[in-house]
C-alpha cells in the first residue's frame, strides 16, 4: 500500500475538530492551519481538538500559539 498524504490526514483532522456552537474558522495553509474566531474560548476549544485530531493522524505539529487574532499551529 502506498502512504497517505498527508493533506488527506490534516483534512480529516479539521472535519472533526470544530464541535462548538460558535462559529471559528479554520484556514489550512502550507506549513500551518490558522484558527479564527470572536469567542476565545470556542477558538481554544476547536485548538486542543485540532491538536488532538492531528496526532491522532500522525501529523508532526506544534502547540497552538497565538498570532494577532488567531491560534496557529505549525505543520512541520
Amino acid at each position: 500500500t502506498t502512504p497517505e498524504h498527508v493533506a488527506d490526514r490534516v483534512a480529516r483532522a479539521v472535519a472533526v475538530a470544530p464541535a462548538t456552537r460558535q462559529p471559528v474558522g479554520i484556514d489550512v495553509g502550507p506549513d500551518h492551519i490558522a484558527i479564527t474566531g470572536a469567542d476565545p474560548f470556542a477558538v481554544g476549544m476547536v485548538a486542543a481538538r485540532l491538536d488532538v485530531a492531528l496526532a491522532g493522524e500522525g501529523v508532526p505539529h506544534g502547540i497552538p500559539r497565538r498570532e494577532g487574532d488567531a491560534l496557529v499551529l505549525a505543520l512541520d
